[in-house]
């Protein structure tokens, strides 16, 4: 493991001893990592002393993983208590991302997936210059249009669950991201004449994301009343088995959409990292309208039209909610070290979490593979 730590307003016995500190902790958070520190890992951080008056410290710590950064951060007048917090909190999502990648959960649910059917759409009317029939489109070239924005597509199905599940509009065992992912395609496929004129295909599959999670929100409601209106079953009635093979392979957390570029200036990307650490609570408090409208223009980069047509509301109405959302997260995450608040432009600033390759292959053999009965 590569380590990068820089040392600001420290004497130099407290930088020595909290050196020996942090370089014993990550040797042994090395060993935990496995496999895992075979590959380029890299622990990059910053142990600063804020005021020399009142002993008052910070450190950050990036551990740089293959596909993904994990980040802690703790303040306090023990430095090495503080130092320890940090790396716990490390190990913590070190597991739990060592845990994903064996597919090694407690439990693990049947997931569900939707079903591919073949209607032959050809366009019977003759073409200017030839006058025969268009060819018919197949499901394989149609997952070649959509393929390039698998990426993009399971970025935003990851960030959205989790503010919904946050504010518990969905349960963890509602719909992961895979299986929205898995939605939208088979969907899109099924409604792909259906397709506006004014989005091109990369808008198009982020509405029929937020069309299929409000449904998967609205049933989720439902459920939950339902539940609430029953009897109470004792204890020995629930077929426990059948519960636990139901429970989610993932319970997403906000905290696990803070990280920062790996090629950002140490300056900007501290920086970054704080206004990440403050605004991920204030974005899932957020109504879904202003936060939906946010992350489609400062997350997945649409201009302002585009997002107006993906939520089918005027430009006004979007440039209104972007406004309001800026004032509104600068509001929540004043303080010391942000006097300014965060900004809008910076909140979504993150690492994207790119489409599991085993999700893409299944994909690629429904489309390409698939034979109609």
């Amino acid at each position: 493991m590569r380590i990068h730590i820089s040392y600001q307003g420290l004497t130099k016995p407290e930088k020595k001893t909290l050196k020996q500190l942090i370089n014993e902790l990550a040797g042994q958070l090395e060993n935990k990592l496995g496999r895992l520190a075979e590959k380029d890992v890299s622990l990059k951080g910053t142990m600063q002393k804020h005021n020399k008056k009142k002993d008052l410290y910070r450190f950050g710590a990036h551990l740089h993983l293959p596909h993904r950064i994990l980040s802690a951060d703790e303040e306090g007048e023990d430095p090495m208590a503080l130092v320890r917090k940090v790396f716990d909190e490390l190990e913590r999502q070190a597991q739990r991302y060592k845990s994903r990648l064996r597919n090694e959960q407690e439990w693990k649910r049947k997931t569900r997936r939707k079903p591919l059917t073949f209607t032959a759409t050809a366009d019977t009317g003759p073409t200017a210059e030839s006058g025969t029939a268009a060819a018919t489109e197949t499901p394989a070239q149609w997952f070649d249009q959509i393929s390039p924005w698998l990426d993009d597509l399971y970025d935003f199905a990851r960030r959205e669950i989790t503010y919904l599940q946050a504010v518990d509009d969905l349960r963890p065992n509602d719909i992961l991201p895979d299986e929205l992912v898995d939605a939208v395609l088979v969907t899109s496929w099924d409604q792909r004449n259906e397709k506006p004129d004014d989005l091109d295909l990369r808008a198009w599959l982020h509405q029929l994301a937020i069309d299929l999670l409000d449904e998967e929100v609205e049933k989720s409601r439902q459920r939950r009343l339902a539940i609430s209106t029953e009897d109470v079953i004792e204890d020995e009635d629930i077929d426990t088995d059948l519960y636990e093979f139901y429970q989610p392979d993932e319970v997403l957390k906000v905290e696990d959409l803070i990280g920062v570029p790996e090629n950002l200036p140490e300056v900007e990307a501290k920086q970054t990292l704080l206004e990440q650490q403050r605004a991920q609570p204030a974005v899932a408090q957020l109504p879904a309208n202003w936060r939906r409208a946010a992350l489609l223009h400062h997350g997945a980069g649409f201009e302002v039209p585009v997002v107006a047509r993906i939520l089918r509301v005027e430009v006004p109405v979007v440039e209104y909610h972007l406004q309001v959302t800026a004032h509104f997260l600068a509001d929540r995450t004043r303080a010391a070290d942000l006097p300014e608040g965060v900004r809008p432009e910076h909140v979504w600033r993150i690492v994207p979490e790119s489409c599991p390759e085993d999700l893409r292959e299944e994909q690629q053999t429904k489309f390409l593979e698939y034979k109609p009965s």
